[in-house]
């Protein structure tokens, strides 16, 4: 099962906005393979543009150029990233635009901030949710302690009643705590899972 279908099926419905957005975290990284793809077919185009072309093919491409003069335009990142949010093909992206070295290093820079500053933004959220979290854990927990002393001074039908709502309460308060450790674990393994989906894409 693919983490972000169990990221889902595990998520305590009521915490889901506190969850890390995996989904969209690995929507920003898909981005870097596209931006990649379209600087390789960029490359190759600038290689078959290099040929000397005959008067038969350098007519056509004259042709288009003039009834499209945005076809002559270098490409800026922020195009390519416009270009990109329009899910349009990259290859037509990058031969169409005759996108630069530093045009496509621009873009890749953007998404990289973009990266990280969403990554710190769902980090601050996961640990703020935590930390509240076991506060009140931790309140709970010495209210039942000190509620469970109190159950000393009972005797008899009282006493048996209160001992068997104590005991369904800190059953309560365990599965409590369960819920509090799932999360962070699943949040703990999302991010792993997403930095290094990040450095496969940067640093391979």
């Amino acid at each position: 099962m693919k983490f972000s279908k169990q990221l889902l099926y595990n998520a305590v419905a009521e915490w889901r906005q506190y969850y890390m957005d995996y989904g969209g975290l690995k929507k920003i990284i898909s981005k870097f393979k596209k931006i990649q793809v379209a600087q390789q077919e960029g490359d190759e185009s600038d290689s078959d543009n290099a040929k000397p072309k005959t008067d038969d093919e350098a007519l056509p491409l004259l042709a288009s150029s003039v009834r499209s003069p945005v076809l002559n335009r270098t490409a800026s990142a922020q195009v390519l990233l416009d270009l990109e949010e329009a899910n349009l093909d990259t290859r037509v992206s990058s031969r169409m635009y005759g996108a630069t070295t530093d045009d496509f290093s621009d873009a890749i820079e953007k998404i990289e901030t973009t990266f990280f500053n969403q990554l710190e933004i769902n980090a601050q959220r996961v640990e703020g949710f935590y930390v509240r979290m076991e506060k009140e854990l931790e309140r709970i927990s010495n209210a039942l302690v000190r509620h469970a002393t109190s159950g000393s001074k009972k005797d008899g039908e009282d006493r048996t009643l209160f001992y068997t709502s104590l005991r369904r309460r800190y059953v309560e308060h365990y599965l409590e705590i369960a819920e509090v450790l799932n999360f962070a674990e699943l949040n703990k393994t999302g991010f792993e899972k997403i930095m290094k989906k990040h450095d496969k894409v940067r640093l391979h």
